[in-house]
This record gives structure tokens, sequence and C-alpha cells, in this order.
């Protein structure tokens, strides 16, 4: 019987993946990937030593840099880390996310999912400042 003692969840148009760290019978760690295909029911799961994590991650950031060098055209659906963390600082400075998608020349729907990736709640700003009304920003009158 495994145990798990920490999972991750990204969540992506086409399918999602959850990472986790498992505890074997054995008492050795591991990290587990399972792909779920959404629509679908195929799941596919992947055991991992933590002895080639490091190797595996070289590996796929070597890929990362190979397939970047191929495109001419910026992809949407890769966006590179200090990217997200600016679209992030932006929205949690005011910036509305379509404001955000216009900036960055991204859909909405990946700005979203980058928001929901990093767990940031995502409100509407024009709704809320609705909620609050004018009663605090109403000055009083002087007698």
């Amino acid at each position: 019987m495994q145990t798990i003692l920490k999972t991750t969840l990204l969540e992506y148009d086409k399918s999602a993946f959850l990472i986790d760290i498992v505890l074997s019978k054995e008492n050795k760690k591991y990290i587990q990937i399972q792909q779920t295909i959404l629509n679908t029911t195929e799941k596919q799961t992947v055991l991992i030593n933590p002895l080639v994590l490091t190797d595996i991650i070289t590996t796929l950031q070597s890929y990362k840099t190979e397939l970047k060098k191929k495109k001419d055209k910026r992809s949407t659906e890769e966006v590179e880390d200090d990217e997200q963390k600016q679209i992030v600082k932006l929205y949690l400075k005011g910036v509305s996310i379509k404001d955000l998608s216009l900036q960055k020349s991204l859909s909405i729907s990946k700005i979203e999912q980058i928001l929901f990736n990093k767990n940031i709640e995502i409100i509407d700003a024009e709704k809320e400042l609705a909620k609050v009304g004018k009663r605090f920003w109403r000055r009083r009158r002087r007698k």
C-alpha cells in the first residue's frame, strides 16, 4: 500500500497531471506522475526514482530549449516562468485579465489558467467594486 505524502495538480486544456510524492510499503519515496486525458477514461502513471530525477529534469529542460528554437512564432501554450510571475504580480496589483491578455498577447483563458495554476483566486473587480458601492467614498458635508 502506498501512502501519498504530497500532491500537486496541474490542469491544462486537454489533460491534467497529478504529481505525487509517495511512500511505498518498503519505506522508499518515489515521484508518481499520473496524466488524465480529459473527456476520456485514459490514465497513464509513471513512477520515478528520486535518484534519477535530476537527470530527467536536465533532459526535459534541454528538450524545452530545443523545441523553443524550432518555433517561429510565440506559442500561447508555452509561457516562461518569469512571464508567469509577472502576470501574477500585475494581476495582484489590480490589472484586469482582459488588459493582461492584450498586453501579453495571450488568450483570456490562458491568463486564467496561469492564475489558477499559481493558486490565485480569480475575481471580477468591477462586480466587487459595485458591491462596495459609493458609501465608503462619499464625503460628509460640512455644517
